[in-house]
């Protein structure tokens, strides 16, 4: 099993490394197992050891504090083996999502067409029950292995994972327990609508969204919008159409007019946030907080570790 020592956050993160100064915190030991027994070994000496078990995929979905350090963690990068069998996909946790979904939906799987540009981990996507373009981890996932703290192992059905939007048992700590193998359905659907479903969804992500760096998609699981927030919103949308505004400049005016103008740089829109500098922590704080005045009962989608 391949182990790194003294791996800085900067240098293992999704998010660029410049954003974190001198590399930020620390991981005092990160293990890279490449086979389903050295997972096993790496979580059974951690948990022997009785400090926490971190495991993480590509953390595309995880926000790590300028000062964060952890002692010891997992990454499932080497971990990316699936086999299809009959009517299911058998996977290592790494595998990519985007990988698979692209594969099976070529192949004219359906469930799978919205999901063939999500960054991340299908264990990830298991835990946070990802979905995009009307695809979500609970409709593909079949049943999940995991090892529980006291070592030993369980088989637990889509059912018994408890899915609801962007989370599972799992998130909410329910169930505690290390991913070690995810098997996926496979049904097959019409072939030349998924395809054109999957390409749809792609030129969408281009035209819509930013690229996958210095960010981890949406922040937020939205909430119900303010009064004011839907009243800044309309205002905005008539000065656009009377000065031939694209979207761009009403989303500046928009963030001007709600008193937030030094967020312009690292915002996206209302529900993406760009790390783009060293200021971004600070930034975010701010962010946060801002969000929660104009959107009622938001949720953060992303895992932040402080």
């Amino acid at each position: 099993m391949k182990i790194q020592k003294n791996v800085s956050i900067g240098q293992f993160s999704w998010l660029n490394a410049k954003i974190y100064k001198n590399g930020g915190g620390k991981i005092g030991i990160l293990y890279f197992p490449e086979t389903k027994e050295e997972l096993k070994d790496a979580v059974d000496n951690i948990q022997q050891s009785g400090k926490p078990v971190f495991v993480f995929g590509h953390t595309s979905n995880c926000y790590f504090g300028p000062n964060f350090s952890m002692e010891v963690a997992i990454s499932t990068r080497y971990l990316m083996q699936y086999e299809i069998q009959a009517n299911k996909v058998v996977c290592q946790p790494g595998v990519h999502v985007r990988k698979i979904s692209k594969e099976l939906t070529y192949a004219g799987i359906k469930g799978y067409s919205g999901l063939i540009d999500l960054p991340g981990t299908i264990a990830a996507a298991v835990f946070g029950n990802s979905g995009c373009y009307g695809c979500e981890a609970k409709d593909i996932v079949e049943s999940i292995e995991i090892m529980r703290p006291d070592g030993s192992i369980q088989n637990l059905s889509n059912s018994e994972l408890g899915f609801s939007r962007r989370s599972s048992a799992l998130k909410r700590k329910e169930v505690i327990g290390v991913i070690l193998s995810v098997t996926l359905k496979m049904e097959y659907g019409n072939k030349e609508e998924l395809i054109m479903h999957a390409e749809k969804c792609h030129n969408d992500r281009k035209i819509n969204q930013p690229g996958p760096a210095n960010n981890l998609g949406s922040s937020f699981m939205s909430g119900t919008k303010t009064l004011r927030l839907r009243i800044m919103e309309k205002l905005v949308r008539e000065l656009g159409i009377i000065f031939r505004l694209n979207s761009h400049q009403q989303f500046k005016i928009l963030l001007r007019l709600l008193g937030e103008k030094k967020l312009i740089p690292y915002l996206f829109n209302l529900n993406r946030f760009m790390w783009i500098d060293e200021n971004a922590h600070d930034m975010f704080k701010e962010y946060v907080s801002f969000y929660h005045k104009i959107y009622n009962n938001a949720k953060l989608e992303i895992q932040i570790f402080r």
